[in-house]
């Protein structure tokens, strides 16, 4: 299904898309549009409800934003810039409803306690030592964990659509989503993260470093757009920053006084209304519709300076999704006084500590993954499959005679 005529001279075409494997056709939706479903129907994007944003709904803040409300707002986001600029609106909402898919519970703290565990940075209970070596210890990746990789992985193998594994997208969505952050370990753009890659997917997603669609560049954006001004609107609902104090910060001085929305935030200031709902629900459409009024008119001018219609501009410096000087100010004000402040680190401190007990536990008996899991576990350590009938006597057995034989 073409995407007409309308499309911007450099917004990817669909006819243009490749799919994983085989031909794939639908008379009624675009091949993007029918990524877009899949990954809205699949498991790893249900999941994304309960996992954390930046606070604990578990913590008296049930209405702060998870990761599924988070990328909801990136998607919208994403696609009114793509709108303005004339790009796929549906390669850039699959893009943006996949992207976080693979993200750990607890956030970035998950994450990097993750990371510690597959790199041995995680030392083992004392009484787990002797299980930690021989089998059980070789069958652990040695890798990196990072979300962008693991939702390609997801996407790419993990869910279940047809029998090879995974949804069988476009390679144009799974590149946007690896893309969306840094696919190179911190400090040094020659070391990419290490991951399993048996299908060289990844070797072959990573060919060029760079975003080689405007699409891409553009979820990259909205990602970074969503999180600074969600993040700060999360913090002044919940007093976690006065909105006082917030006003005198240049980026918002400017805001406040240059746009119709920051302007009407200023009425509701100055007229007495401080109810933190209110305040903050405003302040996010306030940030929103500035930084993507600015990134629009910057894009739109690089695009004006780009006659090589062969070749994907590169719409925003360095290939860095920070739109503006004005950004990188609010960014760092954030990252300051709401992503190290108290009552963040202690959450993500808990998250840690949950984390390294599962780990554990999983690690010193194996047999209380899930039976999908421990069947992949099996075939790495012993070659074997393992039966996911629970309820059969045959398993029953089966699983008895295991447990007997390695306990």
């Amino acid at each position: 299904m073409s995407q007409g005529t309308s499309l911007h001279p450099h917004a990817f075409r669909d006819e243009k898309a490749e799919r994983m494997s085989g031909i794939d056709v639908d008379p009624n939706r675009s091949n993007f549009a029918r990524d877009r479903d899949r990954i809205l129907y699949s498991r790893c994007f249900r999941r994304l409800a309960h996992k954390t944003q930046v606070y604990l709904t578990s913590e008296g803040k049930e209405h702060a934003r998870m990761r599924l409300t988070h990328t909801l707002e990136v998607t919208q986001v994403a696609r009114t810039i793509a709108r303005r600029l004339g790009m796929n609106e549906d390669l850039v909402e699959a893009i943006s409803l996949g992207h976080d898919v693979g993200h750990a519970p607890f956030g970035h703290a998950g994450e990097h306690q993750i990371q510690r565990f597959l790199q041995n940075d995680h030392p083992p209970p004392r009484h787990m030592c002797d299980q930690m070596t021989g089998r059980w210890h070789d069958a652990i990746p040695k890798c990196d964990f990072k979300h962008n990789f693991q939702s390609v992985r997801l996407l790419s193998t993990l869910e279940r659509y047809d029998s090879d594994g995974g949804l069988n997208l476009m390679l144009q969505c799974l590149e946007g989503i690896l893309k969306h952050t840094r696919i190179f370990k911190r400090g040094d753009s020659r070391a990419p993260y290490v991951y399993p890659d048996t299908r060289r997917l990844f070797a072959r997603l990573m060919e060029v470093p760079a975003h080689r669609t405007i699409e891409s560049q553009i979820v990259a954006v909205a990602d970074e757009l969503s999180q600074v001004a969600h993040d700060l609107a999360d913090a002044v609902l919940y007093r976690q920053i006065e909105f006082t104090a917030l006003a005198k910060a240049k980026t918002i001085v400017t805001i406040l006084g240059n746009t119709q929305k920051g302007q009407r935030l200023r009425d509701f200031y100055i007229a007495g209304v401080k109810s933190e709902p209110t305040l903050a629900s405003h302040l996010a459409s306030a940030l929103i519709t500035f930084f993507v009024n600015e990134s629009v008119e910057r894009a739109r001018k690089r695009l004006l300076e780009v006659s090589d219609l062969a070749s994907c501009p590169q719409l925003w410096p360095d290939h860095v999704p920070d739109p503006s000087p004005e950004f990188t100010e609010l960014k760092q004000y954030k990252d300051r006084l709401v992503v190290n402040c108290y009552d963040v680190n202690r959450m993500d401190n808990k998250g840690a500590y949950v984390l390294r007990q599962l780990i554990d536990a999983y690690v010193s008996d194996p047999r209380q993954l899930p039976d999908a899991a421990f069947s992949r576990y099996r075939v790495a350590i012993e070659g074997t499959e393992w039966s996911n009938s629970w309820r059969s006597a045959e398993s029953y057995f089966a699983r008895t005679s295991f447990i007997t034989a390695s306990g």
